[in-house]
């Protein structure tokens, strides 16, 4: 039978002398046992997270290629619901490697299995890049809902694993969280490349249909600056039929200009926007794709676990 490492999880009686900061909870013990030591791991560290993935707790262990079987974390916990699971990643040599679920902590020892990380997964997607990237603490700042974390988490994993990626995304909500969404965490995330990154462009359809701006120029001027990410504000959830045509117009534009490698448009507006653009504009095409679109306003729960 297959040994295979495993966790032992307990609260800590007593706090340890050496680390009392005052933002800090509590503390967890937290055992890492081996059948045997693996060879050249110089570093192991364990990330603990809540069931909305956000970060409770780090912890890390230096080890130089040698140590013993059982490895011992004392890991801060900075707010935690007892009500809840906890998800552990452990990394070793700063990449995640296996992941483990708690939903009760005592004060004696819980065996934990561990589960090896698939790199194609969503678990390994988020430990090695979505919770380091800044669009990731942007999020946490906000209070989403749970079903706005699933949709993000599923999509940029989506978008991590194709090389032909929606070129369209949708946000829709209130105004400013709609802009703040669109900008801040997908649009910041999408440019946030060690290739190369442009400033985040932004148009109106307002703008573009309304003839103030020539489309020629608008064209011009994105081709010379090569943007990532593009965001089109919709600031109406309805428009006119004698403005359906130049939308229309837009849109086709829009479906056949690359001005840079792989770029993203988000559109983002009020909660009905892209019902209108989805029936008054796909002419046989769909504009989004139902996995593309993100509604801020979605109240339906859909539970996010990882096993």
């Amino acid at each position: 039978m297959e040994r295979k490492p495993y966790l032992r999880v307990q609260w800590f009686l007593e706090e340890p002398d050496n680390y009392q900061p005052e933002f800090v909870d509590e503390f967890l013990d937290i055992q890492l046992v081996f059948p045997e030591f693996p060879p050249e791991i110089y570093e192991l560290s364990i990330r603990i997270f809540s069931d909305n993935l956000f970060l409770q707790g780090v912890s890390s262990r230096y080890l130089g290629g040698k140590g013993p079987r059982r490895i011992n974390f004392q890991v801060p916990v900075f707010s935690y619901n007892r009500e809840s699971p906890l998800y552990i990643f452990v990394y070793r040599n700063s990449y995640p490697i296996w992941f483990g679920k708690i939903d009760d902590v005592y004060y004696h020892f819980t065996r934990v299995d561990l589960e090896e990380l698939d790199p194609s997964s969503e678990k390994w997607f988020f430990a090695a890049y979505m919770m380091k990237c800044s669009a990731w603490d942007e999020f946490c700042q906000k209070n989403f809902n749970r079903s706005v974390l699933l949709k993000l988490v599923r999509l940029l994993h989506r978008r991590y694993l194709q090389t032909d990626s929606e070129r369209f995304l949708a946000v829709s909500g209130k105004k400013e969280e709609a802009r703040y969404f669109a900008e801040k965490i997908l649009g910041a995330y999408l440019n946030d490349d060690s290739y190369y990154s442009a400033p985040i462009a932004e148009l109106s359809i307002d703008d573009l249909i309304s003839g103030e701006i020539r489309w020629k120029q608008v064209a011009a001027k994105l081709e010379k600056s090569m943007p990532k990410v593009i965001l089109i504000a919709f600031p109406e959830p309805f428009y006119r039929l004698d403005k359906l045509q130049a939308i229309k117009r837009q849109i086709n534009r829009l479906r056949n200009f690359f001005p840079g490698i792989h770029t993203t448009f988000i559109f983002y507006g009020h909660p009905d926007f892209q019902l209108f653009l989805q029936e008054c504009c796909s002419e046989g095409k769909v504009l989004f794709a139902e996995e593309a679109c993100i509604d801020l306003n979605d109240q339906s729960n859909e539970e996010f676990t990882w096993d």
